[in-house]
């Protein structure tokens, strides 16, 4: 098997557990109905069925629940700053419930491009932004590179979310305060060159979300990440997640999230992160769903 066919075959988003859980369940409840009420004519076993019926929806829910409950205990004793070390559990657990509120919030996501990713290497993972939902888009598709993702310090501090996100090496940048943002993404890369965890990055160019849906201006040192730790970058393009906090859970989204090239890491040690930046730029913009946001001009 050769990598791409690795890639592809190791990297497919897994078909969330309760999905199959509630087929299963349901198929087995009405079967096990049906025959009861068959071998017992006199119906002197139907309270019990009713009960059957009540506890098989009520497993299921738990089952489903399970994730969500298990994550807020965990949470209330995490720490509030980065740990000595991951636990793959706490990891698998965050994973586990953003996959689960996948399934419930009615996302479908499409995943394009994943034979360009070799799942033995590490990379910078740069993509538009436009959904508070993004990162967590990437803590489940990437979950095979271990993704740390670069965030604004406010949401290290959101109730659950925010404790998961320091156990798993997330990391606040200050985007006012250019000494401490360098910090931070030097941070990064002492992460990812250390050979027992193996992390890729993940960061936004823009910086912030683009209200539009249009590409923003790039911060170019971002790309620094890449050519400090000799990381290949991952170019990524999300499309549909927009409209998402006006239909989730309601009504269904449909995501598209593609890998549109991969720039080697030789290649990007041969070049400075402006022309680096410029050249993620003009890959990203060869979507045909994203143009440029270009600032209007003011009459003198």
């Amino acid at each position: 098997m050769g990598k791409l066919e690795k890639a592809k075959g190791q990297n497919r988003f897994r078909r969330p557990v309760p999905q199959l859980f509630i087929i299963l369940a349901t198929v087995c409840t009405i079967a096990l109905t049906v025959l009861i009420l068959c071998l017992d004519p006199d119906r002197r076993t139907f309270p019990g069925v009713l009960w059957l019926l009540l506890i098989v929806p009520g497993l299921w829910i738990g089952f489903c629940a399970l994730p969500y409950v298990l994550s807020f205990l965990v949470s209330l004793v995490l720490p509030s700053h980065e740990p000595k070390k991951e636990h793959p559990f706490l990891r698998a657990v965050a994973v586990r419930v953003v996959e689960e509120s996948i399934l419930f919030g009615r996302i479908r996501v499409r995943f394009e491009g994943l034979e360009k990713l070799d799942p033995d290497k590490q990379y910078l993972f740069v993509s538009n932004h436009t959904s508070n939902f993004d990162p967590m888009l990437g803590m489940v598709y990437l979950a095979r590179f271990r993704p740390i993702y670069v965030t604004k310090p406010s949401n290290m501090k959101i109730p659950l979310g925010g404790p998961f996100m320091h156990v798993m090496r997330y990391q606040g940048i200050d985007r006012e305060n250019p000494r401490n943002a360098l910090k931070t993404l030097n941070r990064c890369v002492e992460l990812a060159k250390d050979p027992k965890v193996r992390y890729s990055v993940g960061i936004y160019p823009e910086g912030t979300r683009s209200r539009t849906g249009k590409l923003l201006p790039f911060h170019e040192g971002v790309f620094l990440v890449a050519r400090n730790a000799s990381l290949p970058v991952a170019v990524l393009s999300a499309q549909g997640l927009r409209p998402l906090s006006k239909n989730f859970p309601l009504k269904r989204t449909d995501v598209t999230l593609r890998v549109c090239e991969v720039i080697p890491a030789e290649t990007v040690a041969s070049l400075h992160t402006r022309e680096l930046s410029g050249m993620v730029r003009e890959i990203l913009l060869k979507e045909p769903f994203l143009t440029e946001d270009v600032p209007e001009e003011k009459d003198a």
